[in-house]
C-alpha cells in the first residue's frame, strides 16, 4: 500500500515546515499556535484511517499535513505523533476530558454567532438565531 497523506488548513508546534525562508516571527509563531490546535484532529483522522483499513493492510508512510494557502506553508505533524497508540491514546484522553465537563457547561455559555455561515447550515431549520439572522438579512 503506498502512503496516507491529510491535508489541512493548520497542524503541530513539533511538525517540519517547507516555506518561504523570509517570514517573521509573528506570522511563525500563530502558524505553530494552528498547528497545535489542529493536531487532535489531525491524529483523530489518521487514527481513523488505520482503524478503518484492513489489519493486514500495511502503510509504508503515513503523513499528516496541513497546508496555509496564504503564505504557502505546509506543516507536517511529526511522525511520533501518528503510530496507532499514540492516536488512541490523544483521542481518548480528549474524550476522557469531555466527559469530566459532564453538567459544568450550560448551552447558555456558548451563544450562537448568525452570520453568512448560516445560508449553507444543515440545522438552519432547527436554529432559531440563523433564521432570524436570515429574515435581517
Amino acid at each position: 500500500m503506498g502512503q496516507a497523506a491529510f491535508d489541512f488548513e493548520a497542524a503541530t508546534e513539533e511538525a517540519t515546515v517547507v516555506s518561504e525562508p523570509a517570514r517573521n516571527e509573528s506570522l511563525d509563531s500563530q502558524i505553530d499556535k494552528m498547528a497545535r490546535d489542529y493536531r487532535l484532529q489531525m491524529q483523530a483522522y489518521a487514527l481513523a484511517l488505520q482503524e478503518l483499513l484492513p489489519r493486514d493492510a500495511r502503510i509504508n508512510s503515513l503523513r499528516a499535513t496541513l497546508h496555509f494557502i496564504h503564505p504557502n506553508i505546509e506543516k507536517i505533524l511529526s511522525a511520533e505523533f501518528l503510530d496507532r497508540e499514540t492516536c488512541a491514546r490523544a483521542v481518548d484522553e480528549a474524550i476522557l476530558q469531555l466527559v469530566s465537563l459532564d453538567g459544568t457547561v450550560e448551552a447558555e455559555d456558548f451563544p450562537t454567532l448568525a452570520n453568512a455561515h448560516c445560508l449553507t447550515c444543515s440545522f438552519l431549520d432547527f436554529c432559531a438565531a440563523g433564521q432570524d439572522w436570515l429574515r435581517r438579512y
